[in-house]
Formats: C-alpha cells, structure tokens, sequence
C-alpha cells in the first residue's frame, strides 16, 4: 500500500497530537490538515489514471459519483452570486474525501496483505487511544479531558470506540473470547469517560441498528424490544453519573456550570412544560428548510450553494459567536478569520437569528448538522444522491457480514456498519459527514469489502 495513504491515515489519528497536545505544530494548521489530505489523494489519483489505461472501478458509487458532481456543480453555478470560495472549496473538499480515497484504494491492486495491513493499522491507531489517555493522565472531572489522540475533542474518541466495540462484538470468530472482553472492557468505559456528551445515547442505538442491518434473520420487533432494554440501561447509568455528580463537589469550574445549567433547564422545561426544546438551534434549523426553499424554485432541487448555509464549511468561515459547551475545544466556529465576516444573504436570514437560543449545551443549541445542512445548501437531489450512496455502503457491509469469507472481513464489515450507523446517528448533533479525519475511516475499511465482493452476488 501506498506510504502516503499510511501517512494520510496516521494523521488523520495523530495531527492534534502534534499540534496540541505537544505542541510540535501550530493549532492553526490542523483543520486545514484535512485540505492537505485531500491534495494527496487528488495527487495519487491522478498519478493513476496517467498511469493505468484500465478502466478505473467505481465500487458502490458507479452511477451515483458524476450526478453528485453535477447537481454540486449546478449548486455553485446557480448560486455563484452569493457564493464566497473558500467555503465553497471546502465544502467540497470534506464532502469528497472519504470517497476519494476510496476510489483510489479499490483501483489499486488488492491483496489479502495488503487488506491485513489497513484493517490492522486502522484498529492498531485505534487500540493507541487508551494507552494515550493513561500516558497524558487525561482522566479528571473536566467535561474534556479524555480526549485520546483527539487534542481538545473527545467527540472524535466516540467515534474511534464504537469502531472497535462494533469490531469485537461482530461474532466472527476472529477474535478470541478473552480478546472480545478485553475490547470491550477497556472501550466500553473509554466512550463514556468524556463527561456531558451529547451522543452517549446514541451507541446502544448504533450497535443494534448495525446487528439488524448486517443480520436480518431475526424480527424487527425483536430488535425493537432490544432496543428499548439498552436505551433504558444506558438512561439509568447516565442517571447514576449525574445523580453522584450532584452529591460529589466538582473539582472543575466547567463541571459546576454544567450542573447548575442542566438544573435550571429541570426548572425551565417545568415551568414552560417542554416547549423550551422545541427553541432550539437544532430544531429551528430543520423547520427553517421550509422557508427557504419558498425563497426560489432551484433551492429545493440543487441547493443554495456549497458553504452558505450551516454547513461545517460555512461555520469554518463565519465568524459567528456559539454560546454553551467548550468553547476551547471548537475548531470549527470562525476559524478562518477574515477582514470582512463571512455571511451569506441566506444565512443571515434563517441561521444568525436562531443561534445561541439554548444555552445549556452547545451541542443542542448549535445549528450545526449534516441533514439541515446539506439539504439546504445542495438541494433534495444533491443529499438523496449522498443517502443512496451510504445506504449501498451498508448493503455492502451486510452483504461480506453475511458472506463464507474471512472472519476478518466480516468483522471489519459489522465495524464500518457500525461507525456509519453512529455517524447517521450523531448527525443529528452536528455536521459529522464533512468531518474528513473522520470519514475516510469507514471508507477506507468499505475499499477493502469491495475486494472481496467479486466472491459475493451484489446488486446496485
């Protein structure tokens, strides 16, 4: 394999190590490190198709990647009068990433060593999180102090546990018994040691929506029942964290805020019985969809135009104020500093009023989230295209699951079905497909299922 796909994989893990944790880079250069990613696979893949007259293999995206390049391309097109470039550029720069290098992986030659070496280095970066969350004494009362390799952002920990708990619990065979109780002991607890995170619930729901995707043998209402018993499992253990933390003096500031806030919310959702929720960044950014489509007939269709609306791309440029959560932690919000603050007509109509309405959690006050965003700024067609696209990635998943072959490919297949399932989920809480670092974790593992698909009957 490539060194230079190792290296943009090792960093994907690693770079906020450097930058923040020892300090060895600038912070400042971190997010763009995702445009840097990109320039490599953009280069390897134009290396290869210059080198190669064969055919180039378009996996789960054939039929689907040109029409996304085209209603994208029609996007900023139709909108290039309120379209600003660099968030225009990044937005497509996140959205296509993943998929890049993807495509760049599956039309490279594969062998099983090959395959052995990215599954194992991916889970390998992974089984580093533990070891540097003890060797950084990250634990403590701080909301974000077990992080990983993550710098100041526990949320991407989430995402790298319920890698490897997916991992462990896919029943292939390939890990031992004691290996499984081992994972699953050590990342269990390492995805709930971030204090107040907003996607906590959200892994009882990504690993039985994984078992029912990959393994349809049993009945929905089955998966149903079983959904509901880990839902109230993890309701009670987050009752019991929160009810000691009420009893125990916090050690941090930041922790006692938290407390005081989530019992004046108690109050507040009393006294105005629920309806405080519904004002929300997070639900005013859905019922705003409305509205602007009824301001032009091709919003509906094509979008507004990449970065203008609520996008990670649009937030990278805007300089908007977010109250609530870690501020310390946002390499997001105004990162990119310009003379004249970044805001579009649109945005400025639908976003800057709702914004900072729930102070209580930044998450859940936040705008910020994939399906709000992208169905705004590229359109119904645009995002359909993306939701076909994800649900042949977990069909794939499903399909080598279920498949005779290698108890490593299954359980690299239950692990991509299981962080795609919880980034389906904990998009709902934030703009988690245009996290690049991210996602070229599942699309890497989807390059290795698409090998071994040639032994197993696919349909589109």
């Amino acid at each position: 394999m490539s060194p230079l796909v190792s290296v943009t994989l090792g960093a994907a893990f690693l770079g906020r190590v450097l930058t923040e944790d020892l300090g060895v880079l600038p912070r400042e250069i971190f997010n763009l490190a995702d445009l840097g990613f990109i320039l490599v696979l953009v280069v390897l893949l134009v290396l290869f198709v210059l080198g190669f007259s064969t055919r180039i293999q378009m996996g789960i995206l054939r039929g689907l990647f040109l029409p996304i390049l085209i209603v994208t391309s029609l996007s900023t097109l139709l909108n290039a009068d309120q379209i600003a470039v660099k968030p225009a550029v990044t937005f497509w720069l996140l959205m296509l990433q993943g998929p890049l290098l993807y495509l760049y992986l599956i039309n490279t030659e594969s062998s099983t060593n090959r395959d052995r070496y990215l599954i194992g280095l991916l889970l390998g970066l992974s089984l580093l999180q533990p070891i540097w969350v003890v060797a950084r004494g990250q634990v403590g009362m701080s909301a974000d102090s077990v992080s990983g390799t993550f710098g100041v952002n526990p949320s991407q920990l989430c995402f790298v546990c319920v890698l490897v708990i997916c991992f462990a619990l896919s029943k292939t065979g390939y890990l031992t018994r004691r290996q499984t109780a081992w994972s699953l002991a050590v990342f269990v607890p390492l995805f709930f040691m971030p204090n107040w995170r907003a996607m906590w619930v959200g892994l009882p729901g990504a690993v039985l929506l994984t078992r029912w995707i990959v393994d349809r043998r049993q009945g929905v209402m089955r998966w149903v029942v079983r959904l509901g018993s880990m839902l109230v499992v993890v309701v009670s253990m987050l009752a019991i964290v929160v009810g000691i933390a009420l009893w125990v003096p916090a050690s941090a500031d930041l922790q006692k805020d938290q407390l005081a806030g989530f019992r004046n919310l108690w109050y507040e959702l009393n006294a105005t019985e629920g309806r405080l929720l519904y004002d929300t960044g997070k639900v005013l950014s859905y019922a705003a969809i409305p509205e602007v489509f009824s301001e032009s007939l091709h919003y509906q269709f094509v979008g507004t135009g990449p970065g203008t609306y609520n996008s990670r791309a649009f937030h990278t440029f805007a300089q908007l104020t977010i109250k609530g959560g870690a501020p310390e932690a946002s390499v997001v919000h105004n990162y990119v500093k310009d003379d004249r603050p970044y805001v579009t007509g649109v945005s400025e109509r639908h976003i800057l009023p709702i914004l900072n309405r729930f102070s209580v959690s930044g998450t859940i006050g936040s705008t910020l989230g994939t399906y709000p965003s992208w169905i705004v700024e590229i359109g119904v067609i645009g995002f359909g295209l993306w939701v076909v696209v994800y649900g042949r990635a977990l069909k794939l998943c499903g399909e080598i699951y279920r498949a005779d072959v290698d108890p490593i490919y299954r359980s690299a297949a239950f692990g991509a079905a299981g962080f795609l399932a919880f980034t389906i989920l904990a998009s709902l809480l934030d703009d988690w497909f245009a996290v690049g670092r991210m996602m070229i974790i599942p699309w890497s593992i989807l390059a290795v299922l698409d090998g071994v698909r040639p032994q197993v009957p696919y349909a589109a």
